[in-house]
């Protein structure tokens, strides 16, 4: 390995088996997803089978395109316990047979990742708007809001501009902004999850 690759190594508890990859992000590219090591031997293959020797077994598969990402949700203020989401893992063990029940101690799991990188070209920056009647108030209150972009990534500052043309007689008292995830889940029904991640309040 005198060339610097970088490899990603997992051993098990007992130290007989070890699983090694040269990456553990795997693009999805909508047509298709990287494969876990292409059909013919690697550069990096090749030197791990002459390092580690005649009990070294390359091997390779395909992550279907219609899996979903992996993705970690926000919990939200008030959740308790692990966070949800969606991982993969490429996972080895000895064993007699596939049916033979699997020890932690000689089998050993590396996650890797299914990911997407948002496009190039974005659309226009949203735009929301509504208008709201009061009891007792001849003229409404109208609220317009807007984002700076269309896509965030992770760190960006998410700019709101909040436009209100107040013409009823009541009094605005505090404005607040919130950041919601928006969650569809399709499993045996559609279920759609809301959580808050970020709100902000100005009064």
């Amino acid at each position: 390995m005198a060339d610097g690759s970088k490899v990603f190594k997992k051993t098990s508890p007992n130290g007989k088996l070890s699983i090694y990859l040269g990456k553990r992000d795997f693009v999805d590219h909508v047509e298709s997803v990287d494969a876990v090591a292409p059909k013919t031997l690697t550069s990096l293959q090749e030197k791990l089978m002459k390092k580690l020797g005649e009990n070294a077994y390359p091997f390779t598969f395909e992550i279907a395109t219609n899996l979903p990402c992996s993705v970690t949700l926000q919990p939200g203020p008030d959740d308790v316990g692990k966070a949800c989401g969606v991982d993969f893992e490429v996972k080895g063990f000895c064993a007699e047979n596939l049916e033979e029940k699997i020890h932690k101690r000689n089998s050993v799991r590396l996650i890797i990742r299914k990911i997407q990188f948002a496009p190039m070209k974005t659309g226009p920056a949203p735009k929301s708007e509504t208008t709201r009647q009061f009891m007792m108030s001849d003229k409404p209150l109208h609220l317009e809001a807007s984002l700076d972009k269309e896509i965030y990534y992770h760190g960006d500052p998410i700019n709101v501009t909040v436009n209100i043309n107040n013409t009823t007689n009541k009094i605005v008292k505090k404005i607040k902004i919130s950041v919601d995830q928006i969650t569809d889940v399709v499993l045996y029904s559609l279920d759609k999850y809301t959580k808050t991640v970020c709100t902000e309040e100005i009064k």
